[in-house]
């Protein structure tokens, strides 16, 4: 019935829903349905296609039946899990100058022997305006001088690092229409390139690794004035208050703000901080000390960030101890252990915050008697790791069960959960025994590890046949017993489309099922 009335939807109502989905989605579900359905998505021409962490048998059908005019974002990944997806992607589609509509691509891990093709094509991209690469194995002139080629048109760039920056060119803002920089790995010297060549800039976020030292900088040349939002990760380079008050000095347009760094307490003045972050919507900071705070140095910031700038005016929460003093919630910890407790030192009462932020818990020493005490709850943990057995209702009052989508266990312990976590996709397997218990079919889990297992016997490989039935990827850590067993895996899981499997007998070799459906020695 609902297929019926969506077959009757009109044109433009169908286009518009289509506008919220991924065309791996769009295609692998609709298409075939109905002929007025296939005329409709033949014809759209705005399809998002992000091939990340995407199946085998969806990539196929996809590449298949999409025509690259119909293409407007594109994303591809060489990844652990999809292993040269490039190579595959340009078997389908020989040159990417032929995705004509193409406005953003994001290419992850991308594998050398890919980049040529790419680069054949990508300065012919003339509607392209975000681009971003990450961790390119191996980057050629070829590749660097396309890239270049590219940047006048772009709006958004992200690079893993900063070596395109350093090409010359010859036009004096070639960098005109760019908007939003992120750099994973720069160098100070690279700020005074930007501020030349992109004056223009809003957003920046860079990842800058230095030496020792801050070097001597132009502060009349960087970074550009016109940036409204600055992320700065400063690593290694000993930072002063001094430093970050002259480089703010010169962008008055600023209203986001975001800094790590490591220096003296100089760093933790809180009444030169309201001076020069009063006009800024949000402020976050992380600093680490070089000298440790004593308890009542630790007592004295805190009064310090507590007058009603801070509180009621900013609601601009801190956390100290000995060593650090961040923002909160921006950087409280995403991860426990079942000792948890919010840090001592904080200028936030209200400690549910922390508990809140939790998003990945490990139980090891369980105490179940202590943990039921505590009355304390996890609500948002996606990453649940249990050492050893507790009860349902232990758990269900620690953890919202629901909201669970990556458990590492014991076989016996996912059997009695599983019904209780329905968005569990990922399950790392710390043991295979049962102890009596029956089991059935548990299709939500696509991604299934078998972590450091002494043995696996033949019984149990046909149990995990029958209880996986839906496995797309599948890892051994540990030792596998031969490669017979790994074959009987491979065998033995229809869908699968990626294996990894470690052999420590083997002076540690490890085998992966590629996404090109071969097998590679690493």
């Amino acid at each position: 019935m609902s297929q019926i009335l969506f077959d009757r939807l009109p044109i433009e109502l169908i286009h518009s829903i289509f506008n919220y989905l991924l065309a791996n989605d769009i295609f692998y579900a609709l298409f075939n349905l109905s002929p007025y359905l296939d005329f409709i998505i033949t014809n759209y021409d705005r399809y998002y296609l992000n091939f990340k962490s995407c199946r085998r048998s969806q990539f196929d059908f996809v590449c298949r039946h999409i025509r690259p005019d119909q293409v407007v974002s594109l994303t591809l990944s060489d990844a652990n899990d999809t292993p040269d997806q490039s190579q595959l992607f340009f078997s389908y589609f020989k040159d990417i100058e032929h995705f004509v509509q193409l406005r953003s691509l994001r290419i992850i891990q991308i594998d050398k022997n890919s980049l040529k093709p790419l680069c054949i094509g990508l300065s012919q991209l003339k509607l392209l305006s975000s681009l971003e690469f990450t961790q390119v194995h191996s980057v050629s002139e070829q590749f660097n001088n396309v890239i270049v080629q590219l940047f006048p048109q772009l709006n958004r760039l992200i690079l893993y690092d900063a070596r395109h920056l350093t090409a010359t060119t010859t036009t004096t803002h070639p960098f005109s229409r760019l908007r939003h920089l992120t750099l994973g790995e720069c160098w100070f010297v690279h700020l005074q390139r930007i501020s030349h060549l992109a004056p223009n800039l809003t957003s920046l976020d860079i990842n800058v690794q230095e030496s020792t030292t801050w070097p001597v900088l132009n502060y009349d040349q960087i970074p550009p004035q016109s940036l409204i939002r600055l992320i700065l990760n400063i690593e290694n380079c000993s930072v002063t208050l001094d430093q970050i008050e002259l480089l703010l000095s010169k962008l008055s347009r600023l209203k986001y703000f975001e800094i790590q760094a490591q220096g003296n307490d100089d760093l933790c003045d809180s009444l030169r901080w309201q001076m020069l972050v009063s006009h800024l919507k949000i402020f976050n900071f992380k600093f680490k000390l070089f000298l440790q705070l004593s308890n009542d140095k630790q007592q004295e910031l805190l009064s310090s960030f507590s007058n009603p700038f801070w509180i009621v005016e900013k609601h601009w929460f801190i956390v100290c101890n000995q060593y650090e003093i961040y923002s909160v919630p921006r950087f409280a910890e995403t991860s426990a252990c079942e000792s948890f407790l919010p840090p001592i030192y904080r200028t936030v009462s209200n400690e549910r915050l922390f508990y809140d932020h939790i998003f990945i818990l490990v139980l090891n020493k369980i105490d179940e008697q202590q943990l039921l005490a505590d009355h304390h709850r996890f609500p948002h943990v996606r990453v649940l790791l249990l050492a050893k057995h507790l009860s349902l209702d232990t758990l269900r009052s620690l953890v919202d069960l629901s909201q669970v989508q990556y458990l590492k266990a014991s076989l016996e312990t996912f059997v009695q959960l599983a019904d209780n976590m329905p968005r569990l996709r990922e399950l790392a397997l710390s043991s295979l025994s049962l102890n009596g218990l029956k089991t059935s079919g548990y299709e939500q889990i696509r991604i299934l590890h078998l972590d450091k297992i002494n043995f696996i016997g033949k019984n149990d490989e046909k149990r995990l046949f029958h209880m996986f039935t839906r496995v797309e990827r599948f890892y051994v850590h540990g030792e596998m017993q031969s490669r017979r067993q790994m074959a009987r895996f491979i065998n033995g899981f229809h869908f699968l489309s990626y294996g990894s499997f470690e052999f420590e007998w083997l002076t540690t070799a490890r085998f992966v099922l590629a996404y090109g459906s071969k097998l590679i020695r690493t």
